[in-house]
């Protein structure tokens, strides 16, 4: 016989071969068929592969040889190593790529924190209404949580899910918005009631409506406790990790820095008084032109976009599969103002990576983003602002941290700050890779 002949019978003795464990597993209980369901399945593989594959006489013969050729190739191709798992995990990892890209537009909008009425009269409408979206949004996967894990009697509802897609301070904001604005609703308990009024809410109480959570209030009551007692577990495990483990930034994901400020000139730019710490009157100003602020080079205020770790990829690829935008504002505490970025996080940061994280975005502050603020003169008024996100003596805080690190500073009016815990005095090295460019312009600032 020549190639194609032996071909053709090797492909029919396999056939043969596999019909044969059809009939005998078609005789045996489903349990049994279930334990050889995969070496049906890829025996099934194997003939489809003979039915393209040209083999040589030689080596059609030698198979054609073996009483059983099928299962002699099902059995090396078990004991073998075979991509088939590797395949299997690539798909998973695409797909779940391709799902928490799906999510990113949700997940990366920050929670806006004024009304609707504010946001008119401040140009801010488009934030507002995005963020008013992802409230709804929220609200929706929390009844949807809610319905999978109540079967009309017990409640067991796993909050994981809703906590991780829309962030620990969205899902806050929501449930204590449902809770305050059911005030007079006696089904919630009056702990969850304390609890919620501690939440600040900036939309009145029609405003809210559309994202209160339509569920017996009972049912939500339990959900409530749930979350608390899982953003309770959070807080707990990472005040229980060492050094080298989680930071904690998840719990309370904004990361707080020093900035300098000035008066200046309206029509020159030069600066004309210091403000040390009384810059905090003029937040809502510099808010403004820090989110309209559209350049060539950065068209966007959420620094994420500009992330790179040239020199360790892998520490990249970590820190942005966790933090999904950084967007940078600032927040008055009193009299003084603060650099905010506010973070929209899947999975808590270790401690090595904050660290990268703090050093690149210093890098920003100081060479991109941040030195094309500096070229800024912001009107107030018959005023104008110009502000310095870095400087020689910037110190970065966490949220959780921020009462600790005012109280530190409470003291001071002027002069350099004290050092803060997360990274107190940061090297003043360019971003890896690049080679830092300072306008002309802002070393008279």
């Amino acid at each position: 016989m020549d190639a194609e002949q032996l071909n053709q019978a090797l492909y029919d003795k396999m056939a043969a071969e596999q019909d044969a464990l059809r009939a005998d597993l078609l005789g045996k209980k489903p349990e049994e068929i279930l334990e050889h369901a995969y070496e049906y399945a890829m025996r099934e593989d194997i003939l489809v592969e003979m039915e393209a594959l040209d083999l040589s006489a030689d080596q059609a013969a030698a198979l054609l040889a073996s009483p059983t050729p099928l299962a002699d190739v099902y059995e090396k191709w078990s004991n073998a190593e075979p991509r088939y798992m590797e395949d299997i995990r690539d798909v998973i990892e695409e797909l779940a790529d391709t799902r928490v890209k799906d999510r990113d537009p949700t997940r990366s909008i920050p929670l806006y924190r004024h009304s609707g009425e504010y946001a008119m009269i401040h140009g801010e409408l488009d934030a507002f209404r995005t963020s008013y979206q992802a409230n709804v949004a929220c609200k929706e996967a929390i009844e949807a949580t809610i319905r999978a894990g109540f079967d009309g009697s017990h409640l067991t509802a796993d909050p994981k899910g809703v906590l991780a897609e829309f962030g620990p301070e969205r899902v806050t904001y929501v449930l204590a918005a449902t809770i305050q604005c059911k005030g007079w609703d006696e089904r919630f308990s009056r702990d969850n009631k304390i609890w919620a009024a501690a939440v600040p809410i900036y939309d009145e109480a029609d405003g809210c409506r559309p994202y209160m959570i339509h569920i017996h209030s009972t049912v939500v009551d339990g959900f409530v406790g749930l979350v608390r007692r899982e953003l309770d577990a959070m807080r707990e495990q990472q005040a229980n990790r060492s050094d080298g483990e989680l930071s904690g930034l998840m719990a309370n994901p904004h990361l707080y820095s020093t900035l300098r400020s000035g008066l200046a000139d309206p029509k020159t730019g030069e600066v004309i008084e210091t403000l040390y710490d009384d810059a905090g009157q003029y937040q809502e100003a510099i808010s403004r032109s820090m989110a309209s602020l559209h350049t060539p080079e950065h068209p966007s205020n959420d620094l994420m976009q500009y992330f790179k770790l040239p020199d360790d990829p892998q520490m990249e690829r970590s820190i942005k599969s966790k933090v999904h935008s950084a967007v940078v504002t600032v927040e008055a505490s009193g009299a003084k103002l603060y650099t905010r970025l506010d973070l929209s996080m899947t999975a808590d940061l270790t401690r090595d990576e904050l660290e990268a994280f703090t050093t690149q975005i210093e890098s920003q502050y100081r060479d991109g983003w941040g030195a094309e603020l500096e070229l800024l003169t912001i009107p107030v008024g018959k005023e104008a602002v110009c502000l310095r996100l870095w400087h020689d003596e910037i110190s970065f805080f966490s949220g959780a941290e921020a009462g600790r690190f005012e109280q530190q500073t409470g003291d001071r009016q002027d002069g350099p700050l004290p050092k803060a815990s997360i990274r107190a005095q940061l090297a003043a090295k360019p971003i890896p890779g690049e080679k830092p460019a300072k306008p002309r312009d802002r070393e008279a600032r």
